[in-house]
């Protein structure tokens, strides 16, 4: 295997990797609604827990940011409500 250099290790060393801290929902219990790479982001901010969805003009950010806030309203405080029912 070929030796790094001594600035490609330095750039390895600054790489940032976060664990996943979200919520581990299959991709197929998403909205059919959804494209397959919107589906695919959402999946991952999901997964991530904590994640900005960075896309641009008419990637349908609104329906991806509804569709992260359902799953996780459902998964965080949806039995709430049933206990007050």
């Amino acid at each position: 295997m070929k030796k790094l250099s001594p600035y490609a290790e330095f750039l390895r060393g600054k790489e940032i990797s976060l664990a996943d801290a979200g919520l581990d929902i299959p991709a197929g219990k998403l909205n059919s609604m959804l494209f397959d790479f919107q589906r695919d982001i959402v999946h991952w901010a999901l997964r991530k827990g904590r994640a900005a969805l960075f896309c641009d003009c008419g990637m349908g950010k609104t329906p991806m940011q509804l569709e992260w806030a359902s799953h996780d309203w459902r998964t965080r405080y949806a039995h709430r409500v049933e206990d007050n029912l």
